[in-house]
Formats: C-alpha cells, structure tokens, sequence
C-alpha cells in the first residue's frame, strides 16, 4: 500500500512538472551533443566525459526498454542525470552563468547614464569582469575533469550567478530611485499647477475718485458709489 501511495505521488510530480518520454529524450540528445562539443573545444577533459556518456548511455538503453511512461520518466531522468550532476551538466550551467554574466555587464552599462554612472557602478563592472577573467583561467590551467574541477566549477558558477545578481540590484536601486525623483516632479508640477494663477483672477481697475480697486465689470465704485 505504501509503495503504491509513493508511486502515484511521484505520477503526480512527473505531470505537474510537464515531464515527458520525448522531453527527456530531447534533453539527452541534446547532452550528448553537448558533450561532443566540450570533447571537441577541451580535448584534456575528453576521458571523463566519455566516461558520464557510457554511464549515461547504459542508463538511457535500460530506459528505453521500460514500457510504462511515466516508470520510463523516471528512468530517463536517471539517465539525464549522470550528466546533470557530473562534469557536463556543470560546465553548461558554467558556460550560462558565463553568458549571463558578459550581457549582464553590456546591460549594466547601456542602462545607466552617465550621469548616475558612479565610483560604486564602476567597482561592480570591474568586480565582475575579473570574475569572469578567473573562471576563464579556471578551465585553461585544468588538466583533468575530475571531482575537484567539478567542485570548482560549481563555486565559479556561484561567483558568477552572485556577481550578475550585484549588478541587477545596482541598477533596479538606480532605476527606482530615478523612479521616486520624477514621481516627486511631477507631483510638484500637480500641484503647482491648482494654485490660482494671475489669468484666473478677474482683471480689475481703479476708481478714479477714491482709487479703490474694482472688478472690471463693475458700473460703480463699491466704496465711494462713483461711477466707473
């Protein structure tokens, strides 16, 4: 009974989150291929990777083979995962943060003015171009893919997520401030502009005998009674 409760459930997770026998087939296809481009691009790390695509492969035959969908799912995602969390999986998500992080620097810039261009924007775009620069060298001086490169591609692709993420707040800081100075300009024009102005006061003219002020439809004068 209990086996069967957890077996529904883990359907109902499959479903919720749209997973699929030909979507999981896409996402292998597409690490292998991958995989092929990082073999071609770091021949260095060529053994390791063969090694999580054998893995991966005996995993996604025995996949294949299972005739329920949703136990086939299952299995597949088994598969797509000796990629996800061995060195593949990891140098994508590197090569995203990587990404994100070079359009993250051209949006920083392209979206602050000069004039709220600071020492602090400054230090953040520098702090994250040398982050950047690290990560780089991080894959240059490796030899191997092992545990270890694994390890520090998974703090680099926090470095990198974290250095993209300072960036986003500084300019979503800036934006709202800019923000918060025009709504208190155009409050102010608001409200200057109920205030009475000399065009909405009647014009008036002076009588001629006692100099008292009238409005200047006035036939006499409201003091003296003189005509106007």
């Amino acid at each position: 009974m209990k086996k069967t409760i957890i077996y529904l459930l883990l359907c109902l997770v499959l479903v919720a989150c749209g997973a699929s026998v030909d979507g999981e087939k896409q996402k292998y296809a597409e690490y292998e291929q991958y995989s092929d481009m990082i073999m071609n691009k770091y021949p260095q790390f060529a053994s390791q990777v063969e090694l999580e695509r054998n893995m991966a492969e005996k995993k996604y035959n025995d996949a294949i083979k299972v005739k329920d969908d949703d136990k086939k799912i299952a299995a597949l995602e088994n598969a797509n995962r000796v990629f996800e969390n061995g060195f593949v999986g990891n140098y994508k998500k590197f090569e995203t943060a990587t990404y994100d992080l070079e359009n993250q620097i051209k949006e920083t810039d392209r979206q602050i003015s000069d004039k709220d261009f600071t020492r602090k924007t400054s230090q953040l775009i520098d702090d994250a171009k040398e982050t950047l620069k690290d990560s780089e060298n991080l894959l240059k001086d490796a030899t191997t893919a092992n545990s270890g490169l694994i390890l520090s591609l998974e703090r680099e692709i926090k470095n990198l997520n974290d250095a993209k993420g300072n960036l986003e707040a500084h300019v979503k800081s800036i934006n709202a401030k800019n923000t918060k100075k025009k709504d208190k300009k155009d409050e102010k024009i608001d409200n200057s502009s109920d205030e009475p102005t000399l065009a909405d006061e009647p014009a008036q003219i002076k009588c001629k005998r006692c100099g008292t002020m009238q409005t200047a439809d006035s036939e006499t004068c409201s003091s003296c009674g003189a005509q106007i």
